[in-house]
């Protein structure tokens, strides 16, 4: 399409217009949160996950111990006497 325009230009013929290209449609750019304030609800949900991580980890601590105390008083010894 070029060289048939380029042709007739150097014809003398200038009331040809050049062909218009169609531009594609441009995608929208998402919006963009502060970087700022995203960064600071990061730190604040990743404090209180540690947070409920510990407290978890406590109680799962408190009922094992639990458990072994119940283990042990259910337990016979193994050194009884038979008199």
């Amino acid at each position: 399409m070029n060289k048939i325009w380029k042709s007739k230009m150097r014809d003398g013929d200038k009331a040809l217009r050049r062909p218009e290209r169609k531009q594609p449609k441009r995608k929208q750019k998402p919006e963009i949160v502060k970087k700022r304030e995203s960064m600071d609800e990061v730190t604040k949900m990743m404090k209180e996950l540690q947070i409920r991580q510990l407290e978890a980890q406590k109680r799962m601590d408190e009922e094992l111990a639990l458990m072994r105390d119940a283990y042990k008083t259910q337990r016979p010894s193994p050194y009884y006497s038979l008199r």
